[in-house]
């Protein structure tokens, strides 16, 4: 399989995209997250149109402000089920379908330090009120790119790493290569965690078992991270059951964590990857 070294590794995946016919950008869009949630509350919606793809059948929104036209994502599915038969036949109790945890992964992620989830905010199109999330233009999907035959460079495989202690916490047992976007600068971008944030307070045993790497800052942020403050931050979209959950989740990859580093040392779990901030 070929591999992206880290310097060619935007340009290759240019090309990768530009031959898979990614949507082009629809306007200079703004880039500070006050700016781009403010354009997603108040731009007026231009169109509106089905995706194609997803069990909640998410829409893709064109909206106009000031002059700049952007795009985005809405998904207004709400469910929550105290028993629940997904299509691949397992059971799961507990479990939600909600906009709600669109919005609060964002605010979550950002919390963190995290920059891979895109902006969402809640907002009323119409007589459905849902999660409205920018959309990651200029992408392809993680499927895509493995489909392509094309190796991770240690920039994605780091993301990577990332992705996985985020989810962790946010218990989300739903990612999949299609919710993991690529862009040209080589950023992985997360999206779709409607089914995150469950009540289990237990972490998966695959995380338990692995290894990886992150920066000192977001281990710190996570060993920081306080009960009241996140209560504070995800009340309007999380119950207090999954709150309390996600706090004892947050606990259990602490511990994993200081494991590791006890026993591997700082050079094998701390990296510095400024670039990606």
């Amino acid at each position: 399989m070929p591999r992206l070294s880290h310097g060619r590794g935007a340009l290759a995946l240019l090309a990768l995209i530009l031959l898979l016919g990614a949507p082009s950008g629809a306007g200079e869009a703004p880039t500070d997250d006050t700016e781009v949630e403010r354009f997603l509350r108040k731009g007026k919606i231009v169109s509106i149109e089905p995706i194609g793809t997803g069990v909640t059948r998410p829409k893709r929104v064109t909206l106009e402000l000031d002059g700049v036209t952007l795009r985005a994502a809405f998904k207004n599915v709400d469910s929550r089920i105290d028993r629940a038969v997904l299509q691949d036949g397992t059971v799961q109790l507990a479990f939600t379908d909600s906009f709600h945890n669109e919005r609060a992964a964002y605010l979550l992620a950002r919390k963190l330090g995290i920059r891979m989830v895109p902006v969402t905010v809640v907002r009323s199109i119409g007589a459905d009120r849902g999660a409205l999330t920018i959309w990651v233009e200029d992408a392809i999907t993680q499927k895509a790119f493995r489909e392509k035959g094309v190796e991770p460079d240690e920039s994605l495989a780091f993301q990577r790493d990332l992705m996985a202690v985020f989810d962790a916490l946010i218990h989300n047992d739903d990612r999949n290569t299609g919710n993991q976007l690529i862009t040209p600068d080589n950023r992985l971008h997360l999206i779709d965690h409607s089914r995150s944030f469950r009540n289990a307070g237990v972490l998966p045993e695959h995380f338990l078992t692995g290894r990886y790497r992150l920066t000192r800052e977001l281990f710190e942020s996570i060993e920081q991270l306080d009960g009241d403050e996140v209560k504070k931050l995800l009340r309007r979209h999380l119950n207090g059951k999954q709150i309390k959950a996600l706090m004892a989740r947050r606990d259990q990859v602490v511990t994993k964590l200081q494991v590791d580093l006890q026993n591997h040392g700082e050079e094998a779990l701390f990296t510095d990857w400024t670039h990606l901030h």
